[in-house]
């Protein structure tokens, strides 16, 4: 914990050291402040979560029993709802043991993510003039030793991360194979679509410019990132 506030430090001490001078009065007068604050130029980054880093979420199991089109038969209805609950309650449980990592990676990621943010809003466009990078490259000289300890906990918390996303892909295919095993092939596959659109709808959101040169990329005809892909990590 003490080195999770280290690091918070000096992520929160570069920030503050690359916000760019009160009034706006480079390059003359209050204009390029105003400039530079342009909506359009922000490059939106959503909030960083662990959980959903990790994959973790719970399936209603109403909804999937409808979904799958369970009709007159309470004893497979009850078997699927067994299913369901035993791998909501193995999620809550990983929720529950790993509580203090995914605060803590959440603090981190979420005050990297204000740093890029800052960063790319400050020199968006064309702003980025001669005296703006040199700055930013003295900048870099000067926080070189810092970003050592920052890569050392985005490493440690991407491991953290991948732990759990192994738990909870084994508790997947434990819940699919039983699944698999009372339904029938139709009611199954129902199943699939089902389960793979929740695991879209709860996957990390993307940044808008990731998603943006995704797109680009697949109207060239270009194959895009994995499927489910969000904030990078």
């Amino acid at each position: 914990m003490k080195y999770l506030i280290a690091v918070i430090f000096v992520v929160t001490f570069n920030l503050s050291f690359s916000q760019p001078g009160g009034g706006g009065q480079r390059n003359g007068g209050g204009r390029s402040g105003g400039q530079m604050n342009n909506p359009q130029q922000q490059n939106k980054i959503p909030e960083f979560s662990a959980i959903k880093a990790a994959g973790i979420f719970s399936f209603n199991e109403n909804e999937a029993i409808k979904k799958i089109r369970i009709k007159n038969d309470d004893k497979l209805e009850l078997k699927v709802i067994r299913a369901i609950s035993a791998y909501n309650m193995r999620m809550d449980e990983l929720t529950l043991l790993n509580t203090e990592n995914f605060d803590s990676i959440n603090v981190f990621m979420n005050a990297m993510r204000i740093k890029r943010q800052t960063r790319g809003n400050r020199t968006g466009g064309r702003m980025a003039n001669e005296q703006n990078r040199s700055s930013n490259d003295t900048r870099r000289r000067h926080s070189e030793d810092d970003e050592d300890p920052i890569r050392n906990y985005m490493k440690l918390s991407r491991e953290k991360i991948k732990v759990v996303q192994t738990k909870v892909l084994k508790a997947e295919e434990h819940l699919n194979t039983e699944l698999e095993a009372v339904l029938n092939d139709k009611q199954f596959k129902k199943w699939i679509k089902y389960q793979t659109k929740l695991k879209k709808d709860n996957a990390p959101k993307k940044e808008a410019s990731q998603s943006q040169n995704q797109n680009s990329g697949n109207r060239n005809g270009r194959q895009g990132g994995p499927p489910g892909g969000g904030n990078r990590f």
